[in-house]
């Protein structure tokens, strides 16, 4: 379930992938295959509850919602019009701990309002910022090794760079005196034709350069050149300016994941964004 290094593993059940393990102790429905309902919610269950683990997550179409409402699990949030036949998809929890299900919704509120103030506001000077290739991935794991403690997925860990790299997720960088210090990626979702925004790291020596925005509009630009018009983050819900830089590029919150994700060792809450480019 999970090895050596404390990661969580990605691995199929019956048809639909998923992530499971003790460091986001958790089980994640990634990928959905309809073949597999309506019987996946129950394998979901048991799977936590045999592996003790406080929290199912799941990101599914909302024609499914229904029965996942059924066994007890909650939205959390929504991507309007983002399914691949133009539905929504949802974000939908089961907590299997009280513990678990708490939040201090309070702290995220106060950064939610100053978001609201912020008014769309397009980044400039993103010429610099590359397109990663496999000649950048040690640089890269620095990078995240540097900036992050602890990660839901294991992106100091070369080989996975490599794997993801292979499979649909595009990374990008700004290098300054040979070394990478900011750094982010998009994993693109080709059923649904949409992407998450994900992994924005700046090395602490260079943060308050509005690096996080102008990755944003890279990845954007990279995006739409492949027509991936559909996009959305899952952002660290306590830290004010990622928040503030995906409102400024246009996003729009659309709810909370409770103690998600496992960042620099604890839980954390995560907001959802999204923003969909209209094609003429």
């Amino acid at each position: 379930m999970t090895d050596g290094m404390g990661v969580d593993s990605i691995t199929c059940l019956g048809g639909s992938l998923i992530q499971i393990g003790r460091l986001n102790d958790r089980v994640y429905l990634m990928c959905l295959d309809p073949g597999d309902m309506p019987e996946l919610v129950g394998w979901l269950v048991s799977l936590a509850k045999e592996h003790h683990l406080t929290k199912i997550f799941c990101k599914i179409p909302a024609s499914f919602e229904k029965r996942f409402l059924g066994e007890g699990f909650v939205r959390e949030a929504c991507l309007p019009g983002f399914a691949a036949d133009e539905g929504d998809l949802v974000f939908l929890s089961k907590f299997l701990s009280e513990s678990r299900s708490k939040t201090d919704g309070g702290r995220i509120e106060k950064i939610l309002r100053v978001c609201e103030g912020k008014k769309p506001q397009p980044a400039k000077g993103c010429e610099n910022i590359q397109l990663a290739s496999k000649n950048h991935i040690e640089k890269l794991s620095e990078l995240y090794a540097t900036v992050f403690e602890s990660y839901p997925f294991p992106i100091t860990d070369s080989a996975y760079l490599r794997e993801t790299m292979d499979n649909s997720t595009l990374y990008f960088l700004v290098q300054q005196k040979g070394r990478a210090v900011a750094a982010s990626s998009c994993e693109i979702d080709f059923q649904n034709m949409c992407a998450e925004l994900t992994d924005i790291a700046v090395h602490p020596d260079y943060r308050g350069r509005n690096f996080a925005q102008k990755l944003i509009r890279r990845m954007e630009e990279a995006l739409k050149q492949i027509n991936v018009c559909k996009y959305f983050t899952i952002a660290r819900a306590l830290n004010p300016s990622i928040n503030v830089a995906f409102k400024k590029s246009g996003y729009t919150y659309c709810g909370t994941l409770i103690k998600n994700t496992q960042i620099s060792g604890g839980f954390e809450d995560m907001n959802v964004w999204h923003k969909k480019i209209i094609t003429v």
